[in-house]
């Protein structure tokens, strides 16, 4: 592929080539193994003055920032940013891909915060060995909170074990994480060490040919158990005074001095041997001149040397922690021993040593483990990653704002909760705000973000305005579905952005909180015919100043029919150029909700489902139900809501017994199968745009009465039965229509004429109106 048409990917690591460990070797055997297909540019501290600041490497081009002292990486976050933006002005990225939450993982986020309208897609990588107490407590918890400003901020996770992916998701990560561990170069650590040149290394350290020799290859810090397994040496040799086991530690760190002043205390200083640092390619030879391989971790991100030692054909004893046990099988591929237990650690070394058979089999079990894990592999995952969000650079990113999400009861969070799986699997990265995630949501392949509904009002809109923000710098639209209390903060953020939203106009908070405060009984476009003479509150009178300033903001406004899409225009004086209409899915009976719509036996019951609000016309439903329903029939009320003691009062008053019956809330799919059980769904409100019950009546093929302000009649036809909600006469002829049993087998017939609509057709519809806007 030609030099400049291969798209160029950005590596952030604090350290880098001649400085090697398990995320800088990650870096340098991918990018090796996909040069070919992207251009990598590595942005790196100095950290010595004899390392040229820019050099060419065959896996791409090393940056290094700083003037070439230890400090460089705590510069990184400022010259590493400016180094960035720079070599964009000749260099456009595909991506970031930042290792590890470090010094220079963090530019990415600031360059994106930089550059808010041109942000660049990140991918984060994960391998920390730390322990989660480590990262909630290290530094004042620093590195914890670090962790959660970047992860919300990244588009793909990377992890090198699911016990990482895990610990990312108690910080903030609500995707999928990707697990791909790092590998191993089964050529360079499966070749034998030559007996001789095997006896040779051993006498280097003062060990014969016939010690019995533990190894480890680790850092001298606390993670590691260095540590736990002098002792498990000094217990071992208590026991073999004619034939003590030897331990070679090779590795520098702080712990050294601490390490070597134990020996000496044990009295093990002729068993035990550091061998300091060693160059990369110097480990097999020493592993080569070892018989058992041990690491008592305390914490491990995955445990790269273990797979090394296993490639190298030596046993090894491990400790169940962190990312170990995803490829640890206890007596299989290795002995699984406790953190910080010298005894129980001795125990499963002396095991090896004593036992060649064993030794022979765990290792060569260990081999095969290795063997899966060979750079070729893991690199082409990698490729996978790059592919996609390359794939994702040419699709439009969009943000979904919204007041609710599932298993909330509402509009929105129906529509949201089957948009957004929609959007995302015709491969738009989607992220969703809500101001309110319940635990246990799912997400389908988006992102999942939330504030707090307990927070006091204004402030969880200004906070919502700021996740807003954040999220639409990310994406390339914005939908929003409430006019008002999403509209407003989504609006303000679109419009600083200078990005395009999309507002879905459904439901009406104004005419809501006129209605519930007064108790009055106007429709919706009764409502906005009086509103030039009505006495509105304050907080009224800014709801409607806002609408009025989003509707006109947005720049498309979109409505489930065109009755709704008259009363906003006539009341806001939008302009109709920007308006579209999606209706809402539509499905046959007994598809798409799991209802059953047979025509057998069903109990005589009407029911309502439902918020208990004055809007829904309550005490008018009861009433008129009481005087038209025959005897036997029975009246459901279910749902929650302020006008509930109200109404239980009321049907006291009118004598209703058991004629009604009020129910909690019912989850989704149980309330599908009570609709596929009654014989008719009552839904008289004062006006209801798109109410998702009648939707989903119909799928379960039960008659229904419903309010004629509705924006329903348009797409169905004469299909159902409607009435004026505040004639009560229409209401209980309507009653006597449901409750007629020649209504069901005729309804059924009207049935035949409907045509279905899928969520797929209304994301379609969604696509042309964002393609309408998205430059």
């Amino acid at each position: 592929m030609a030099e400049k048409a291969r798209p160029a990917i950005f590596a952030f690591t604090t350290a880098y080539f001649p400085f090697i460990g398990g995320a800088e070797l990650a870096i340098q055997e991918t990018a090796r193994r996909l040069a070919n297909e992207y251009r990598f540019f590595i942005i790196t501290a100095r950290l010595r003055r004899d390392l040229p600041r820019i050099s060419a490497r065959p896996e791409g081009t090393v940056i290094r920032v700083g003037f070439g002292f230890s400090g460089d990486k705590m510069l990184l976050p400022i010259f590493g940013t400016f180094k960035t933006l720079r070599l964009m002005r000749r260099v456009k990225p595909m991506c970031f891909w930042g290792v590890m939450v470090t010094y220079a993982s963090i530019v990415p986020y600031l360059v994106n915060i930089i550059r808010l309208r041109e942000r660049v897609p990140v991918l984060l990588t994960l391998q920390e060995g730390d322990s989660e107490e480590h990262i909630k407590s290290k530094w004042g918890g620093m590195i914890a909170r670090s962790w959660r400003f970047a992860l919300p901020r990244s588009d793909v996770l990377h992890v090198i074990s699911t016990y990482l992916g895990g610990l990312a998701r108690s910080h903030g990560w609500r995707g999928e994480a990707v697990v791909i561990p790092n590998g191993v170069d089964a050529s360079a650590f499966g070749t034998k060490l030559p007996r001789d040149a095997r006896i040779a290394l051993r006498r280097e350290f003062g060990f014969s040919a016939d010690d019995g020799v533990v190894i480890t290859t680790s850092r001298l810090v606390v993670k590691n158990g260095i540590d736990t397994l002098i002792r498990a040496i000094h217990h071992l040799n208590t026991r073999r005074i004619a034939h003590p086991v030897k331990l070679l530690i090779v590795g520098e760190g702080a712990l050294r001095g601490e390490l070597e002043a134990l020996v000496r205390d044990l009295g093990e200083g002729s068993a035990v041997r550091f061998a300091g640092a060693v160059p990369f390619g110097e480990i097999p030879r020493y592993l080569g001149c070892a018989d058992v391989f041990c690491r008592p971790s305390r914490s491990e991100g995955l445990g790269n040397v273990f797979l090394e030692a296993m490639a190298a054909g030596l046993p090894v004893v491990a400790t169940a922690v962190g990312g170990i046990p995803d490829f640890l099988r206890d007596g299989e591929n290795g002995l699984a021993a406790r953190p910080d237990a010298p005894e129980d650690i001795a125990e499963k070394i002396e095991f090896l040593l004593d036992d060649e058979a064993l030794r022979e089999r765990i290792a060569a079990a260990g081999r095969k483990t290795a063997a899966g894990y060979g750079w070729e592999g893991i690199a082409e995952k990698f490729g996978r990653i790059f592919r996609n969000l390359a794939a994702q650079s040419g699709r439009v990113r969009v943000f979904i704002a919204t007041p609710l999400v599932p298993p909330a009861v509402g509009g929105p969070a129906t529509y949201v909760g089957r948009l957004a799986p929609e959007l995302a699997a015709a491969g738009h990265p989607v992220t969703v705000l809500s101001y309110q995630a319940p635990r246990g949501a799912r997400t389908k392949n988006f992102f999942l973000f939330a504030v707090s509904p307990r927070w006091p009002s204004g402030l969880k809109h200004i906070a919502y305005f700021l996740k807003s923000l954040r999220e639409l710098a990310r994406a390339d639209v914005a939908i929003g579905l409430d006019p008002f209390i999403v509209g407003v903060p989504l609006a303000a953020a679109a419009r600083l952005l200078r990005k395009p939203v999309a507002l879905r106009v459904e439901g009406d908070f104004l005419w809501e909180q006129f209605v519930e405060r007064n108790h009055a009984d106007y429709t919706l476009t009764g409502f906005y015919d009086q509103i030039g003479v009505l006495a509105l509150s304050l907080k009224e009178r800014v709801v409607h100043g806002g609408m009025r300033w989003v509707s006109r903001s947005a720049d498309r406004l979109v409505f489930s029919s065109a009755w709704r899409r008259a009363i906003v225009e006539r009341a806001y004086g939008t302009n109709p150029a920007f308006a579209r209409v999606i209706p809402p899915p539509l499905f046959a009976p007994g598809a798409g909700t799991g209802a059953e719509s047979g025509a057998g036996e069903r109990e005589r019951v009407l029911l309502f489902a439902g918020r208990f609000v004055w809007v829904k016309n309550l005490r008018m439903l009861v009433r008129t139900f009481l005087r038209a329903a025959p005897p036997g029939w029975r009246l459901e009320l279910i749902g929650e809501g302020p006008e509930k003691p109200v109404i239980e009062a009321y049907l006291v008053s009118l004598g209703a017994g058991k004629r009604v019956l009020i129910r909690p809330p019912l989850p989704s799919e149980l309330l599908h199968e009570r609709l596929g059980r009654v014989r008719g769904v009552f839904l008289p409100s004062l006006s209801d745009v798109s109410p998702n019950l009648i939707l989903e009546a119909i799928a379960a093929g039960t008659p229904f009465l419903m309010t004629c302000e509705n924006g329903f009649r348009e797409m169905l036809g004469g299909i159902g039965l409607y009435a004026d909600p505040l004639n009560e006469s229409e209401i209980e002829e309507g009653i006597r229509h449901l409750a007629d049993d020649a209504t069901p087998a005729l309804y059924r017939k009207e049935l035949e004429r409907l045509k279905p609509r899928s969520w797929e057709d209304v994301r379609k519809e969604w696509e042309r109106v964002i393609a309408e806007v998205v430059p």
